[in-house]
């Protein structure tokens, strides 16, 4: 991540400009409809699931201005050159994935620079990974845009801030406690050593690439987005085949579910939201409403019909392996990546039915 002094960007419309346009959408008011059933189980779990509705009103309000299409740092026309950075640079130069600009007026980001990118860009094309919905070049998943929700392109259609509470869930203590300080900061994006603190909330990752990148294993199986243009068109927030059963964002540490799983930790450690079938991550549908998903009933609809010989509720064949997203730190050997590697992606479901 570099700072620019580059200021030749512009701030998009407001929220209250682009409110307007989305009155009618079906996203919208289903979120802002949605609170008061799911709203249980103490403060920060009410909370938590309050953040999500907001994060899914700035889904409807972005999908508003972008022609119907959900969030995401990349373009479709990155399946020109199979996502290949250094050739697309020589094409066109995509926007910028910008987290802010400090009270200084240094403009923070992952930048790409090179091919017909302006040369005061100080970035280059290792920050290819955070662009893409998830990187399958590393080895765990764990880069990628869909960690990425709070920068610019996404956080213009809430409160303007990178650092901004709606990010951060309660019980997600240990990111929580190194965020809040920051909550009072009265500039866009303040850069903090060593590391960048990412959002609690994850992207459901499988829905953001095309379809055809998780198939089903009876259609032939996971195919890696380099291999075939398609892999990078970017999908209508309206095209859930199952709303009601496709995660769109959820709490990616173990926050909810157990016996105090968050605040057993310490103060450095954290688990996934995948590491026990006790976990029950906060999470917003594609249908606007907000539950708590109980990886249990994940782990036994998924089971019920890998029994039968079909196709699991997600892809065990992609290179993280057949333990999905790091599975292999399941204190208790159960197995879920509901919600990351979705088989069919946004097709998918991550539940046979509503409990």
């Amino acid at each position: 991540m570099t700072k620019n002094t580059h200021r030749g960007i512009r701030r998009a419309m407001t929220i209250a400009d682009v409110a307007v346009g989305v009155a009618s959408s079906t996203l919208l008011v289903a979120v802002l409809g949605a609170a008061a059933a799911s709203m249980r189980s103490g403060s920060g779990t009410a909370v938590s699931l309050s953040n999500l509705m907001q994060l899914g009103t700035a889904h409807a309000l972005y999908a508003s201005d972008n022609n119907g299409l959900q969030w995401c740092a990349h373009r479709s026309e990155f399946g020109l050159t199979n996502g290949n950075c250094n050739q697309y640079l020589q094409l066109e130069c995509p926007p910028q994935l910008i987290l802010g600009q400090d009270l200084n007026g240094g403009l923070w980001g992952y930048w790409l620079s090179g091919g017909v990118c302006p040369p005061n860009y100080p970035g280059n094309c290792g920050n290819w990974a955070i662009y893409q919905p998830m990187d399958f070049g590393g080895t765990t998943g764990y880069s990628g845009a869909w960690r990425m929700l709070a920068v610019r392109s996404f956080h213009q259609y809430l409160n303007g801030r990178y650092y901004d509470p709606v990010y951060f869930a309660p019980n997600d203590r240990n990111t929580y406690r190194q965020a809040r300080g920051l909550f009072d900061y009265p500039g866009e994006f303040t850069f903090t050593s060593p590391t960048l603190i990412g959002s609690s909330y994850a992207v459901a990752s499988s829905a953001m690439w095309d379809p055809g990148v998780f198939r089903a294993a009876s259609e032939g199986g996971f195919r890696t987005p380099n291999t075939y243009p398609n892999a990078w068109q970017r999908q209508s927030l309206f095209a859930a085949a199952y709303p009601e059963l496709k995660s769109l964002n959820f709490e990616h540490n173990w926050c909810q579910g157990g016996s105090g799983p968050a605040t057993s930790f310490g103060t450095t450690t954290t688990r996934n939201y995948n590491a026990s079938a006790a976990s029950t991550p906060a999470t917003l549908f594609y249908d606007g409403h907000v539950w708590l998903l109980p990886n249990a009933d994940a782990i036994a609809d998924d089971a019920s019909l890998v029994k039968r010989g079909l196709d699991g509720l997600w892809s065990r064949d992609t290179p993280l392996g057949v333990d999905g997203y790091f599975g292999n730190l399941s204190i208790d050997g159960s197995r879920t990546s509901h919600s990351v590697l979705t088989t069919k992606g946004i097709l998918g479901r991550d539940l046979l039915s509503a409990k």
